[in-house]
């Protein structure tokens, strides 16, 4: 987050990239981002082989049942870092082809 608090800067393998690791800014709508800021975070593998699935992450607002964000996981690592305002209740569905989802905290 930048020192004013308007801005997201982070880093990103997308297949609308230019290249291996791009850098992207996300910006508040309001224009100043809530310093209660939490990052989602986790790693999406194969439990057979522990590699890498590239997966597609929907982020659902749960007080709206609506989707406000779809994400990609990194292809090389299956990590993903997802920045979120804090003071709401959230909700992911993970889409990977050939998959089915089993989640483990």
């Amino acid at each position: 987050m930048s020192g004013n608090g308007k801005n997201i800067y982070f880093s990103s393998n997308r297949a609308e990239g230019f290249g291996s690791k791009d850098l992207y800014l996300a910006m508040s709508e309001e224009g100043v981002l809530s310093p209660n800021m939490f990052l989602l975070t986790g790693e999406i593998t194969s439990e057979a082989s522990g590699n890498p699935i590239n997966a597609t992450i929907d982020l659902i607002d749960l007080t709206t049942n609506q989707k406000i964000g779809r994400f990609n996981n990194d292809q090389e690592t299956g990590k993903y870092v997802i920045p979120l305002p804090g003071g709401k209740s959230y909700g992911t569905v993970t889409y990977a082809d050939g998959y089915i989802l089993n989640l483990k905290i």
